[in-house]
């Protein structure tokens, strides 16, 4: 057993302990203005349409909630576990349930291309012999640059290029000769694929000929 002659012990002591409880009660405080967070979370992502983005966070947790933004509201889409594959365009975020609170990971953004269209090509005739000049109307780029174009006469690739600022799309042909009518089409290409113009069949305008009496 031990004695002390002062009360110097028994200060330090309690002058200890009373370091001990604030900085727990300091720690506290920190934690409740900064709670946990989720440290790896869903990157954004930019996909072609029918493929799938694959978000992803790290955290273990009883429970996952993945969530998309839905006009005013976020819309739950799946509860499957730490990684969802999505395919519709829009923002998402995934909520994840542990023992003691409920953590939201940072949004991420999906993004999603498609092919490039056209509505139409337009020549309703031309002249035997004479030039060729067609049009496409309703051009999407399907969300990225249109890289190449392909005109087609009855199948046939007549002119192809890589697509730039400058390129119209107009097909200019000089002296077109065929006995009948001839199809045409127009193919354009971006980097999730290609789509086709309808056809259009163009009629040929045959010069009359003098009858001999």
């Amino acid at each position: 057993m031990y004695y002390f002659c002062d009360n110097q012990f028994l200060i330090q002591t309690r002058q200890l302990l009373v370091c001990i409880l604030v900085i727990f009660s300091f720690s506290g405080q920190l934690a409740a203005q900064n709670p946990p967070t989720i440290v790896v979370t869903p990157e954004s992502a930019t996909v072609c349409s029918g493929q799938y983005a694959t978000f992803a966070v790290n955290e273990t947790a009883l429970s996952y909630r993945w969530q998309r933004w839905e006009g005013d509201d976020w819309l739950t889409v799946a509860t499957a576990g730490r990684s969802y594959h999505a395919n519709v365009a829009g923002l998402y975020r995934c909520v994840v349930r542990t023992d003691d609170e409920e953590l939201f990971s940072a949004t991420a953004t999906l993004v999603v291309n498609n092919v490039p269209s056209i509505a139409a090509i337009h020549v309703p005739w031309v002249c035997e012999g004479g030039d060729l000049m067609s049009t496409p109307f309703g051009i999407s780029n399907g969300g990225l640059p249109l890289e190449m174009y392909e005109w087609k006469l009855d199948g046939k690739t007549i002119e192809a290029a890589t697509i730039d600022e400058k390129t119209d799309l107009v097909l200019h042909r000089t002296a077109v000769i065929t006995d009948n009518g001839f199809s045409l089409t127009l193919t354009l290409y971006n980097g999730c694929g290609s789509a086709e113009s309808p056809f259009e069949w163009v009629t040929i305008m045959r010069t009359p000929s003098l009858l001999n009496n």
